[in-house]
């Protein structure tokens, strides 16, 4: 029965092939299928569409290793100097081949320069020509040092020796060179399976295809699909199941773990006269020969390619991890390798003589599955596949500064090796180009946290009182654009009082009121500007009144009302018609020493709207009856700014968009400030807002964003100053959910790619649960994704960590130990992958990108100390920069999305009641502080 499909994840499997639209025009070998589709994948994909006969299961290969003799039959036990040159000092005698023959020469101790081997292979009794055989000097296998290193035999690249019926070997000797001691000819038998199935390639990218069982209520807004959901596709891939490898001859201790920073392209020397059966067996000829020959722990390479376009597993240890491999010695440490079966140079460079005039050629299927594999590959690391001056690292720390990130392996050591062929290196600029066109945007990498269907970040926090959740939603920071002009007025207008609709046409209005007291009322357009006056109100209006202010509604009928100062200094109430007149009424509500006047509706939110003065520089409020009066002032809190240093108070507008009256203050400075109503007064003040710089006529939506817009008198020209239409906290959005039991809370983004955003909490049972964001700040029944994390101290979700468009989590169990749980949708996470041994710090903050690297970043808080951990996807946490940032006065720190709704990742932080915006310098190094709001009462921010 054939083998369920894999998919990539970061426990040993990948991603599928995700096609993309770049043009770019590549063209078909006669060797590559013909494809039924186009695109820059055409035949890549072609070549993946068919099912192909692999092994059920493990082939046991066989390896013959022959001593190699003297021509006088003496075997080579010690190295011996000869003293002329001879081209047939040391010849093995011919050997038989069954299967496809993989072959190679070893030796003990070093080989002198210029002693070489050579091979030729006899089929339907006609023997080839002399082949030199690629000399391993320092350019394959292990790094020096490391402990696989210690136990490789010296010896040449495996060699394709192909369908034939014998091999033999000799050895090339130059004047007074010394002959390797302990030479021996290893043919390998590649095996035949008991038993084939045919089969597409078993690791795919199936997970990564949301379907309509993964999605919930709430109707999707194309508009709302979350950057998260950007992502490289991987291609799909074939296992080492499907080639058969046989597991047990492998170390089988656990893979080593390092970087990627870059990939080296290599080829396997010899024929490249094979069939797409013959490649299961090639590999496994490969790996015995690397394994039970060389003595590496398993085969060197970590992914192989075949001419028809297919590439296989290498090395075990999940094709989506950084396995350190046995490709590139010297430059394992921090990069990949895949091989390309055959040989891709001339054949005076030691390739066979296979297909005449065109040979060597790497097929364009060749090209496009090593193009897919590198851009995925190195996205997962954050590396961009057409990078140049890419450092490469050593594990002795010694750095390298290569011209690409995708290299040939001959770039790392010119000197020594061909690999990869002179016709597949002069393909490498049509492999990057390809990789760098199928990666996909950087952003996807960041932490989402927009969770209540805007392009603002969003965060979620937990009501102290009783456990209930709310949805906080940030609007882009309250601000204004650039004042421009609106309409002029009159020379002997005293003042000019901008108003919602008064005249029942919807759009805000203007009253200008003349010297004699007669007043005109012009008709907002909707555009900032005021048409002609249609309506003169008589001199007896408001002839004696001033500080003429508009209030809204204040009752007695359902128009918007009007309210001044007398000179006695008593308040003048005007009620509305609707249609822009008026009814003057006195009153006995004396206002005699306030000297400024404002009205933002209802102040102490009991339904009524309330009446602002500003008294001996202490503001206060007059409780509104609902039905056109008003009580005795009550005394508010003082502010910084405080109340007696602004030049002027305004209102009429919820500036912060949570549905009460704001006011809005103009200092000395000529700098405007914000102050929120809080239900029992106004809070601490958004701003300074610059060029606040001509008289305060009022505030009132005139654009149609509705937000208040600000409108200033400068002589007889009025000026509005547009909302940005932006909020910097909005009002709480109660989610419906309970958590009492929830010991943190996290913004996740997008955790299972639904366009939506989500949010995780873990539970005092050390359970993590997945809530599914509607869009609306409202949220599904939990799924729990993770169990058995009590002894995880610091959590969070941390943006996509392993670049396949899920959002991950992190967090430091008991031991120290960081480890990445990845994300998987709306299932269990994935096996934790270990990303750094310890992180001092009593916080871990995902952050998105921090730094200037691609892959998501970690703050770790500890005590008035800061420091970033820049990550290498799956390859762990690697550099750190300690930032000029204390967030030790912070009670809560959360990372978001960058709040300008930019690229990147801010932070968003808590100190008492107030909540604040710290947005990243473009080194990344410090902030910038801005107020957002208060939010009081709550217990869990996430």
């Amino acid at each position: 029965m054939p083998r369920r499909a894999k998919i990539a994840s970061l426990s040993g499997t990948i991603l599928a092939l995700g096609a993309t639209a770049v043009a770019i025009p590549l063209t078909l070998n006669s060797a590559t299928a013909e494809p039924t589709t186009s695109g820059p994948l055409a035949a890549f994909a072609a070549a993946n569409r068919e099912p192909l006969k692999v092994p059920a299961g493990p082939v046991d290969a066989h390896v013959e290793k022959v001593a190699l003799t003297t021509s006088s039959g003496r075997a080579t036990e010690h190295a011996t100097k000869v003293d002329k040159p001879h081209t047939d000092a040391i010849k093995s005698d011919p050997q038989d081949v069954s299967g496809f023959g993989v072959v190679g020469v070893t030796w003990s101790g070093e080989i002198a320069d210029g002693v070489r081997p050579e091979i030729r292979t006899l089929k339907d009794d006609v023997w080839s020509s002399w082949t030199p055989m690629s000399v391993d000097v320092d350019d394959h296998g292990p790094d020096a040092g490391t402990a696989e290193a210690k136990s490789v035999r010296p010896g040449t690249d495996e060699f394709l020796a192909g369908h034939v019926d014998q091999v033999q070997t000799r050895i090339i000797v130059p004047d007074a060179a010394e002959i390797p001691g302990a030479l021996e000819l290893a043919v390998i038998e590649p095996g035949k399976p008991a038993e084939t199935v045919e089969e597409l390639p078993e690791i795919h990218t199936d997970k990564n295809k949301p379907t309509a069982a993964s999605a919930h209520s709430g109707n999707k807004d194309s508009d709302l699909n979350l950057v998260a959901s950007t992502y490289t596709a991987s291609p799909t891939i074939y296992s080492r199941a499907q080639w058969g490898a046989d597991e047990s001859i492998r170390e089988q201790s656990a893979p080593t773990y390092r970087q990627i920073h870059g990939g080296f392209v290599h080829h396997a020397a010899g024929t490249n006269d094979y069939t797409e059966t013959d490649v299961p067996g090639i590999i496994r000829g490969i790996f015995e020969y690397h394994v039970k020959t060389r003595g590496y722990r398993d085969v060197g390479y970590n992914f192989f390619v075949d001419k028809f376009g297919r590439i296989w597993e290498g090395r075990y240890g999940g094709v989506a991890l950084p396995v350190e491999g046995a490709h590139t010695s010297g430059y394992n440490y921090d990069s990949f390798g895949a091989a390309a079966l055959g040989c891709f140079d001339t054949v005076a460079a030691g390739c066979p003589d296979d297909t005449g005039a065109t040979q060597n050629q790497p097929t364009d299927a060749m090209i496009q599955a090593y193009g897919s594999l590198y851009a995925w590959k190195l996205s997962l690391h954050g590396v961009t596949a057409n990078a140049t001056d890419v450092t490469l690292t050593k594990t002795d720390g010694t750095k390298t500064v290569f011209p690409y990130a995708i290299q040939g392996h001959r770039d790392a050591n010119t000197t020594a090796t061909i690999c990869p062929g002179e016709n597949l290196e002069a393909k490498l600029p049509q492999i990057r180009s390809l990789a760098a066109s199928l990666q996909k945007s950087w952003s996807g990498r960041d932490l989402e946290s927009n969770i209540a269907g805007t392009s603002h970040s969003d965060f979620v926090a937990r009501r102290a009182s009783d456990g209930r959740i709310f949805t906080l939603r940030t609007g882009g920071f309250a601000g204004f654009g650039s004042t421009r002009k609106s309409s002029t007025v009159g020379s002997t207008v005293r003042e000019a009082v901008v108003t919602p609709d008064i005249t029942g046409d919807g759009k805000a209005d203007l009253i200008q009121v003349r010297d004699d007291g007669s007043a005109g009322i012009r008709k907002g357009r909707g555009d900032g500007t005021f048409a002609a006056v249609f309506k003169t109100l008589g001199r007896s209006t408001f002839s004696g009144v001033s500080k003429i202010t508009a209030t809204g509604n204040i009752g007695g009928t359902s128009a918007n009302d009007l309210i001044g100062k007398n000179a006695k200094g008593y308040l003048v109430r005007y009620t509305g018609n609707g249609s822009g007149g008026f009814t003057r009424a006195g009153t006995t509500r004396s206002l005699s020493g306030f000297d400024k006047l404002a009205a933002t509706g209802d102040v102490n939110k009991d339904g009524k709207r309330d009446l602002i003065g500003r008294k001996s520089g202490a503001l206060y409020y007059f409780k509104g009856s609902g039905s056109g009066t008003f009580g005795s002032p009550v005394k508010l809190s003082t502010q910084s700014p405080s109340w007696s240093s602004l030049v002027q108070i305004s209102g009429y507008g919820d500036f912060t968009g949570d549905g009460r009256g704001d006011l809005i203050g103009r200092d000395s400075s000529n700098r405007g400030w914000i102050y929120p109503a809080s239900g029992s007064g106004f809070g601490k003040p958004l701003g300074p807002y610059a060029d606040v710089n001509r008289t305060l006529v009022g505030a009132v939506n005139l654009l149609g964003n509705s937000l208040p817009d600000l409108v200033m008198k400068s002589g007889s020209t009025l000026y509005v100053k547009p909302n940005s239409g932006r909020v910097s906290l909005a009002a709480p959005v109660d989610s419906g959910i309970t958590l009492t039991s929830a010991t943190a809370l996290m913004n996740a983004g997008d955790w299972n790619r639904d366009g939506k955003g989500d949010f995780l909490a873990k539970m005092s049972d050390g359970s993590v649960r997945l809530y599914r964001g509607y869009g609306t700040g409202k949220f599904a029944s939990p799924v729990t994704i993770a169990t058995g994390l009590g002894t995880v101290s610091v959590i969070d979700a941390v943006g996509d960590i392993t670049g396949d468009g899920y959002p991950d989590l992190m967090g430091r169990t008991s031991d120290g130990t960081i480890k990445l749980w990845p994300g998987t949708g709306s299932t269990k996470v994935g096996a934790s992958i270990v990303m750094k041994s310890s992180a001092a710090g009593t916080r871990l903050v995902g952050v998105g990108r921090w730094n200037s690297g691609n892959t998501p970043d970690v703050l770790f808080v500890n005590g008035t100390s800061t420091v970033v951990h820049e990550s290498n996807g799956p390859g762990g946490l690697v550099s750190t920069q300690t930032l000029s940032i204390n967030l030790s006065g912070y009670d809560a720190v959360l990372g978001v999305r960058d709040l300008r709704a930019g690229s990147g990742g801010d932070l968003i932080v808590r100190s008492g009641s107030y909540i604040y915006a710290l947005e990243r310098n473009s080194a990344g190094t410090g902030v910038t502080r801005t107020y957002l709001g208060a939010l009081s009462g709550y217990n869990l921010l996430g």
